[in-house]
């Protein structure tokens, strides 16, 4: 992909709760004022698909606001640069998450209709966990065009997430212990796609990670 399509290279955040000062994360040429990520909070970079964008924030942002009350975490669709022209199919946007690491708070969880279990989260989480059950909601209604969320077989979602190239050999770990452990803890498919070309949305030195 050309480099004019990606992110400017201005990687001053961290997705870690521990930097001890205010980071910037990068935004899209021509986008809003970026926003900080406080001490003891994470930025997440979910991918959604353009047609699930809408559904995502509301008539005049209301679903979008509610989310945010409801976690208390930053939501936010970021701008693709003007330049960028693609199918419809094939446009990806981001959906930028800032929350707290530190606020404990109790979310129950459906694993089918009769199986409810309840998981001590921090807003994050919770941030996260709310904004891909709403585009999961929009999916459904939709008309099943290609997007990254995709229904693969009944009862089995994917979602992927921009993470910098340089946590990946974190979220890895050595000899691969990490994210075993993450898949084993979790029940999920974790992988870091091997993909020759990232989304325009995506920032040159990002790698895409599916869960």
């Amino acid at each position: 992909m050309q480099e004019n399509l990606h992110y400017p290279q201005r990687h001053h955040y961290s997705a870690s709760s521990n930097h001890r000062s205010p980071a910037t994360i990068p935004s899209m040429p021509n986008s809003v004022k970026p926003w900080f990520v406080p001490p003891n909070h994470v930025a997440i970079r979910m991918l959604c698909h353009v047609s699930r964008v809408g559904g995502l924030i509301g008539k005049a942002g209301s679903i979008i606001r509610h989310l945010h009350h409801q976690t208390s975490a930053k939501i936010r669709v970021e701008h693709l640069p003007n330049s960028v022209i693609y199918p419809p199919a094939e446009v990806q946007r981001v959906i930028l998450i800032i929350g707290s690491t530190s606020n404990s708070r109790k979310l129950t969880l459906h694993a089918s209709e009769n199986n409810a279990e309840e998981f001590e989260v921090s807003a994050v989480q919770e941030a996260v966990v709310r904004v891909f059950e709403r585009v999961l909601e929009v999916a459904a209604d939709s008309d099943g065009a290609a997007a990254e969320v995709a229904v693969e077989v009944e009862g089995i979602v994917s979602c992927r997430l921009l993470v910098e190239r340089g946590q990946v050999g974190s979220l890895i770990g050595k000899g691969g212990k990490t994210i075993e452990m993450l898949k084993k803890e979790s029940g999920c498919r974790i992988k870091v796609l091997n993909m020759e070309k990232l989304p325009a949305c995506a920032m040159a030195n990002d790698e895409m990670v599916e869960v």
